[in-house]
C-alpha cells in the first residue's frame, strides 16, 4: 500500500512559513529568519517548509535563513 507524502517525509523536520515566506521560497529566494524562528535547527539542516497543509519547499538552514533546495508548485 502507498504511504501519504507526510508519512514518507516524517523524518525531515518541518517549519511553518508565512504567506510572504512561502512566496519568497517559491521564487527561489533566501528567507531571513529571526533568531527564535530557527531555534533547534543547526546550520546545514534540511527542513520541509510548510504553508498551511501544503509542502512549499525543501530548504536548508544557511546564513540565518531558509535557502530553498527544491520548490514544489502544486497549483
Amino acid at each position: 500500500h502507498l504511504l501519504s507524502v507526510e508519512t514518507a517525509l516524517d523524518d525531515i523536520p518541518a517549519r511553518a512559513v508565512t504567506d510572504a515566506e512561502a512566496a519568497s521560497l517559491r521564487h527561489g529566494r533566501l528567507v531571513v529568519c529571526a533568531g527564535e524562528a530557527l531555534r533547534g535547527f543547526g546550520e546545514g539542516t534540511t527542513i520541509r517548509a510548510v504553508h498551511g497543509d501544503r509542502l512549499v519547499a525543501f530548504a536548508e538552514i544557511r546564513d540565518g535563513g531558509l535557502r530553498p533546495i527544491r520548490v514544489l508548485n502544486f497549483d
